[in-house]
């Protein structure tokens, strides 16, 4: 990872920032595009994701960067018959157009470049497991899933990979705020037992982004201790019960 330079474009939120710091302790510099979030401080360059023909030319004045990272910004819960048009146009505005257009702005930016690159979309092991609550989330972000591998082989013959990571339950401040009972319900239905690290993460972002990962593409790759395999019994995230 000597001298790459990675971009991470989308939800600039707290996790957003937690993989930006463990990818920088392991050597690898990330610079982020986007909107933050209220409450977090992060250098970042506004681009304007709803508007795929000033975001071309936004990208286009980017420092080159050999990977991005593109995480969808929306993630809110909600049961399927509370969702509504607003809910859903959020969501599929925000999870999936603006994810499609950078995607699009991102790949013409590495093919002008000519040296190829990577894009991962980081999204959520909610993508591969339906859940109660989760209807909007979990259906936009798989949505994305479709994209990637489609355009894993349109972009090919560029020396551009596109792959998905689906991270699980993430360690940090928002795992740890919740009631001890849900925790427990959550590391019952987690193989090893406990949620995954940022430093994790960064370290499967890391491999695809190397050359070790070059002839890695259109994968969906959860990083989760498992969670998709064996989630804790019930149909909800969060209800023991």
């Amino acid at each position: 990872m000597t001298g790459k330079r990675i971009l991470l474009v989308g939800g600039l939120d707290e996790t957003a920032q937690a993989l930006g710091e463990a990818l920088a302790a392991a050597g690898a510099p990330v610079a982020y595009a986007g909107q933050p979030k209220t409450g977090v401080t992060l250098p970042f360059t506004p681009l304007g994701l709803d508007d795929p023909v000033a975001l071309a030319g936004q990208v286009a004045s980017l420092e080159p960067f050999d990977a991005a990272l593109l995480r969808p910004g929306w993630r809110k819960f909600g049961p399927f018959l509370d969702t509504d048009a607003g809910d859903w146009d959020e969501a599929i505005g925000q999870n999936f157009t603006q994810m499609t257009y950078t995607a699009q702005a991102l790949a013409r930016r590495l093919i002008a470049d000519g040296r190829g690159g990577r894009l991962i979309f980081v999204t959520s092991a909610l993508a591969l497991l339906p859940f109660a609550g989760a209807i909007a989330l979990g259906t936009t972000l798989a949505a994305l899933h479709g994209i990637a591998r489609m355009a894993a082989v349109d972009l090919a013959p560029y020396g551009i990979t596109v792959n998905v990571l689906a991270p699980g339950w993430l360690a940090g401040e928002w795992f740890d705020s919740l009631p001890e009972p849900v925790q427990m319900h959550i590391r019952a239905g987690i193989p090893l037992g406990r949620p995954v690290s940022a430093l994790e993460i960064a370290s499967v972002i890391r491999f695809l982004a190397s050359e070790a990962g070059s002839a890695i593409t259109g994968a969906i790759l959860p990083v989760d201790g498992g969670f998709t395999l064996t989630p804790a019994p019930g149909h909800s995230l969060f209800n023991p019960a």
